[in-house]
């Protein structure tokens, strides 16, 4: 596939008083295997926004480095970049989820494209893929992620015994602090406890495929898959990531809501 359509974006604070999402897109053309394509990556940070720009602010030039001392293998440059990323945030209080998706182009005239998607954390990607399936990233956190939580409590029973750590409904807490996620960048307070691998996918692309990334301000209702097809079914019709976010905020989305959509036609 030779070019992409230009994504559109949408980000709005919600009913928050200060935003700490963030979102990147950026077209790469590397002298290596690869290198040429776009890279999209959102950024939902929790208890300030420090994260979110530190991501923000390095992941395009790791993603470069990374690219070159991977020899163009797409899905160990997002491995690398991640635990890269996560070295950087190591120290930091507060934390933040991450996504990024990778399209290589080229000058073929194949009609599809491999979107390569890489995620830390409950910011959501959803593909609706070339087979026409609508296929959505899992979600890192307590509600959702019971692979992640078995995982945490198999090997951390010691600290759960001793009271350390609890795993409740919906957050995990040690001492005072609560966390909803089971995977984020940063969070130093819950150390080892968290899930610090991305977890990785690919799917295929053509014209008609639709790729959006997201933070989870836009979780407003309960059934996540009819929500996601809605959605995708929008930008199917021709709506932008504005008219799609300006829907979610209709249904009093209360937290910070971004949306990053990315069409093929």
């Amino acid at each position: 596939m030779k070019i992409l359509q230009k994504a559109t974006t949408f980000i709005h604070p919600g009913q928050r008083e200060s935003q700490e999402d963030h979102f990147l897109i950026n077209d790469m053309a590397l002298a290596v295997a690869n290198g040429k394509g776009r890279l999209l990556a959102v950024m939902d940070g929790h208890c300030g926004d420090t994260i979110g720009l530190c991501l923000h602010d390095h992941i395009v030039t790791s993603f470069s480095q990374s690219l070159f001392l991977c020899d163009g293998d797409i899905s160990a440059t997002l491995r690398r970049i991640f635990k890269e990323l996560d070295v950087v945030c190591v120290h930091e209080t507060c934390g933040s989820s991450l996504s990024v998706v990778y399209i290589p182009v080229d000058d073929s005239d194949d009609d599809t494209a491999a979107v390569y998607c890489a995620y830390m954390g409950d910011s959501p990607i959803v593909v609706f893929d070339r087979d026409g399936k609508l296929q959505s990233s899992h979600l890192h956190n307590v509600e959702h992620a019971e692979f992640d939580i078995l995982s945490i409590a198999e090997k951390h029973a010691a600290k759960i015994e001793s009271g350390e750590l609890s795993i409740e409904e919906r957050y995990l807490s040690i001492g005072s602090r609560y966390l909803q996620l089971t995977r984020s960048i940063g969070d130093r307070h819950f150390g080892d406890v968290l899930i610090r691998e991305p977890e990785l996918h690919t799917f295929t692309a053509n014209r008609k495929s639709i790729v959006m990334l997201a933070t989870d301000g836009i979780l407003v209702q309960n059934n996540i898959q009819q929500l996601y097809q809605h959605l995708i079914g929008m930008a199917g019709r021709g709506d932008t990531a504005r008219e799609m976010g300006e829907w979610v905020l209709n249904q009093h989305a209360f937290d910070n809501t971004t949306i990053v959509l990315q069409t093929f036609q």
